[in-house]
């Protein structure tokens, strides 16, 4: 099981549902690539603590990160508010507890806007943060050529496409 997953920058969206109820992730990086979070991609992600969106998203769908239950830090390098945000993005998230953290020059533009401006806490990136273009890391549970898919689950048979073999990112 991953419980870092790092999209790759050759994807341009996530599609509906895709890593819905996905219980072992604990951090999820979209590279600057994605533009787009369809309906419910990260819904019901149990553990998700750690959210970090690239700058060119423009796109969430509905219920994108409902059910996020242990979100802590969601890392935005927008350059503005997004302006398609979905309807209850981050329904049934505690957000008194999570921190955005949002470029410097936009806190003001996200404190006033949904669903945004529900965070308790807004803060400025700092040069420390995690970086929507690199990995921080993939792990597996074996490494006896264990292939999974993006969603995290088993594949006997890989088709064409990427998928996470030995907790290295291989593009079939």
């Amino acid at each position: 099981e991953i419980s870092n997953l790092v999209i790759p920058s050759e994807i341009d969206y996530v599609s509906r549902w895709a890593f819905n109820d996905c219980d072992f992730l604990t951090s999820v990086t979209l590279p600057n690539s994605i533009r787009k979070i369809q309906q419910g991609a990260f819904s019901g992600c149990d553990n998700l603590q750690t959210l970090v969106i690239g700058e060119n998203i423009y796109e969430f769908g509905d219920y994108s990160f409902s059910g996020c239950v242990n979100l802590k830090d969601v890392y935005i390098y927008t350059k503005g508010v997004p302006n398609l945000p979905g309807y209850e993005m981050f329904k049934d998230c505690n957000l008194d507890e999570a921190t955005l953290h949002v470029p410097a020059m936009y806190i003001e533009d996200f404190k006033s806007h949904s669903p945004w401006k529900n965070f308790k806490n807004i803060v400025e990136i700092k040069g420390v943060d995690p970086s929507p273009t690199s990995i921080m890391s993939i792990k597996t549970t074996t490494q006896e050529d264990k292939i999974y898919d993006l969603g995290g689950k088993s594949v006997v048979h890989p088709q064409k496409g990427v998928y996470i073999v030995n907790g290295i990112k291989v593009i079939k």
